[in-house]
């Protein structure tokens, strides 16, 4: 039997979801309403739709062969050095300012981001593809579905103390432990290849759209894996075993803005 307790505590988490849902649904009518505007084109008026905080950003390379990965990517692959990279990057997303809508609706969503991504040349842009975005808000699924085309899921993801726990599904989980060294890197040739792009390309249905985004260089200290356990690279399609990472590195914090996504 429920006592008052456990009530209240239901009552909060059901008018916490109605209240994401509500403020999803602003940010996509407002945004629409200037698609329809013809306000967002290639010469857009806004210089960003969405602006946010990242902390806590932590990159894992590993390689995968070319051949297993190109059937899942809509895009061509870009290399370095000739091999093909994969990437699980786990954020912290916070201070989310979205284009005309009030800030109080958005400025206090919080939420915790694990994403799956590799690495595409598109008519010579390099950018990222990601293959799944996992969040632990609906606010920022909604949104990101919505408006910026990206395959956004729900779910479970907890950090504590250099240990960051992830599921989704019985098949689709991710656990770490890691030990940050507090010193900045010297960034090689590969950190700058893998991290310093500036557009995003994804697919839905039969349209292409790319997004570019903002945000000072990375700032990346050396960080040290000392556990890991991954069921979320079978998200490729294949479940790929994360050995052989390259160069893992941490980043404090980064705050990000979003130009329109523009179909291509």
């Amino acid at each position: 039997m429920l006592n008052g307790v456990k009530i209240s505590r239901i009552y909060q988490k059901i008018a916490e979801v109605s209240f994401n849902e509500i403020t999803a649904r602003i940010c996509v009518i407002s945004y629409s309403r200037l698609n329809n505007m013809n306000l967002i084109s290639k010469q857009s008026q806004y210089p960003w739709i969405i602006r946010q905080r990242w902390t806590n950003i932590i990159f894992l390379h590993f390689r995968v062969e070319s051949s297993k990965l190109q059937k899942f990517i809509p895009f061509p692959l870009d290399k370095y050095n000739n091999q093909t990279f994969v990437s699980i990057v786990p954020f912290k997303m916070s201070h989310i300012d979205v284009k005309n809508i009030p800030r109080f609706l958005t400025m206090t969503q919080t939420l915790w981001e694990l994403n799956l991504r590799t690495y595409v040349n598109v008519d010579g842009v390099k950018g990222i593809y990601f293959l799944t975005l996992d969040a632990t808000n609906i606010l920022g699924n909604i949104i990101a579905n919505s408006i910026f085309h990206l395959p956004y899921r729900l779910a479970f993801i907890d950090h504590r103390f250099n240990h960051l726990k992830h599921y989704q599904h019985s098949d689709s989980y991710f656990e770490l432990d890691y030990k940050r060294e507090d010193i900045n890197k010297t960034k090689t040739e590969f950190d700058l290849w893998a991290t310093e792009r500036y557009s995003l390309f994804t697919k839905k249905h039969k349209n292409s759209y790319q997004g570019n985004v903002r945000h000072k260089p990375w700032d990346l200290e050396r960080l040290e894996i000392l556990k890991m356990e991954d069921g979320f690279s079978s998200m490729i399609g294949e479940r790929f075993e994360m050995s052989d990472i390259q160069s893992p590195s941490y980043c404090q914090r980064l705050d990000v803005s979003f130009e329109p996504f523009i179909k291509i």
